[in-house]
């Protein structure tokens, strides 16, 4: 019965029309939640298939959110984002590393390596 309730509890969490209207930044909760789900896949692997497809449900919500984008000024206002460049669990990201491969350094984009590290394949 727990598990039910949990696994209907992630469901409901894992819906666009909930990430849009309770996250400030749709996007990285969104990654958030992608992670979780892939971590929670791998500890209770009976429940692999169903933490799996919603793993993909929040990746391809991100998508969408950035197909509604009508420009590239759109997408990149979108990746800015208002966090500095750091990952979800506060790790520096070194941005002189990055620089090397980023031709502007106002072209570094933080949600961009914030996915990355949050290993989002979409």
């Amino acid at each position: 019965v727990f598990t039910t309730k949990r696994l209907d509890t992630f469901t409901a969490m894992a819906s666009p029309a909930y990430i849009s209207l309770t996250a400030e930044d749709p996007i990285l909760a969104s990654f958030q939640l992608s992670q979780k789900f892939r971590r929670l896949s791998e500890i209770e692997g009976e429940y692999k298939k169903i933490y799996n497809q919603l793993d993909q449900q929040v990746q391809n919500f991100t998508l969408a959110l950035l197909d509604q984008c009508q420009s590239s000024d759109e997408v990149k206002a979108i990746l800015s984002g208002k966090q500095k460049p750091r990952d979800m669990y506060n790790e520096t990201i070194d941005v002189e590393k990055l620089s090397d491969h980023v031709s502007n350094e106002g072209d570094i984009l933080p949600l961009v390596y914030t996915a990355v590290r949050m290993e989002q394949k979409k």
